[in-house]
Parts: structure tokens; C-alpha cells; sequence
């Protein structure tokens, strides 16, 4: 690792991880020159009105399959340790804490940074982070809301229509979709009955 560690923050509910995932992450990589991308799964996500359907071991779990081949990503338990809702601002601090001379950058969606203003401590986010906004289009506007200052790089644009929404409800119907998310993870899912109703 450099001198100044360039490390990236991917968080998400990863019910379950797929391939938009992993691409996202890559790309970052790529783009930002990142020593390493963690994956952080969320015990409860503040900004999402359902639940996961998987609980929060079987996410780790899953992650740790489909990142298995990527030597610079690594999951992280931070937020599921907590066993509640985590904020942004709380995982920032802890990497800040862990990487006092670390370069964090936190991967986030166009439709994220508009919304930023309701991160909780977002004044003081900004100062822990660079927000790193992945794009669909190349004339897609992303700018940060009007009076909320923060500093972002943004990644070359590249669409990518996955959706866990929909990989859950193709499993719940037995229908196929391993083009959408990594061997490992499709073969525990099926193996567990994760996502078939009851």
C-alpha cells in the first residue's frame, strides 16, 4: 500500500450482490487508483423504507464468495457489528480512526448525490470523504444540491441494468438469472432457498 492509502468505501444492503456490484467497485479501483475497495453491508439501511430479505450473516457470506477472486476487495462487518442502523458519518469516522492517513473516497450512485443533503452530518462527512458517483450517461448533470458543498470525483459513465430487486424475484419464481451474479453466490442462494417464498 502507498504512503497515502487511497481507500474506497462501498456500501449498500448487497441483497444479494451481483455482478453491478462488482463492476462499480472495479471501476472505482480503476479510476481513483484505490489500494482497496471494502464492502461494507448494512445491518439496516437509514435511507430505505424495507428491510433485507437475507439477513445480515448470509450477506457477508455472499460477499465473501463473489469477492474471492479480487485481491484488493475485502468485506467488512463494521455495520453489521453494530446491530442497528449506521450512518455514513459513523463508518467514515471508524475508517478515519483504522486509516488516519488514508485517502477515503465513498462510492455512491447519481441518484445518491442529490439526496445528500439528507445524510445524517453531512458538514461533517465531507470532510472525512470524497464522493466517488458512478454515472449511466455521459450527459447525465451531476451536480450536489444547491448550499450542500462537498468534493466528488465522478466515474466514467457506464449503465448497468442489475437490479437485486429483480435477481430476488427471479429466484422467488425459480426462474434463471446466473448471468446476473457470480457462480458462488447463485449456488449458495439456491442451495439455502434464500429467496423462495415460504
Amino acid at each position: 500500500m502507498s504512503a497515502t492509502p487511497r481507500i474506497g468505501l462501498l456500501g449498500g444492503t448487497f441483497d444479494p450482490v451481483h455482478f453491478g456490484h462488482l463492476i462499480l467497485a472495479e471501476d472505482a479501483q480503476r479510476h481513483a487508483g484505490l489500494d482497496r475497495v471494502h464492502f461494507l453491508p448494512a445491518y439496516s439501511a437509514p435511507l430505505r423504507w424495507t428491510e433485507a430479505v437475507a439477513g445480515p450473516e448470509q450477506r457477508l457470506d455472499l460477499l465473501a464468495r463473489a469477492i474471492a477472486e479480487f485481491p484488493r476487495f475485502q468485506v467488512d462487518d463494521f455495520e453489521v457489528r453494530q446491530g442497528r442502523r449506521v450512518y455514513s458519518v459513523e463508518t467514515a469516522r471508524h475508517f478515519r480512526t483504522l486509516f488516519p492517513q488514508a485517502r477515503l473516497y465513498f462510492l455512491i450512485g447519481a441518484d445518491q448525490l442529490e439526496r445528500l443533503p439528507e445524510w445524517k452530518d453531512i458538514g461533517e462527512l465531507r470532510q472525512l470523504v470524497v464522493f466517488l458517483c458512478a454515472q449511466r450517461y455521459e450527459d447525465e448533470p451531476l451536480r450536489p444540491p444547491e448550499g450542500c458543498e462537498i468534493e466528488f470525483e465522478v466515474l466514467p459513465a457506464r449503465r448497468i441494468d442489475i437490479s437485486a430487486t429483480e435477481i430476488r424475484q427471479l429466484f422467488a419464481n425459480g426462474q434463471p438469472c446466473r448471468s446476473l451474479l457470480p457462480r458462488s453466490v447463485a449456488d449458495a442462494i439456491e442451495a439455502r432457498n434464500l429467496y423462495r417464498p415460504d
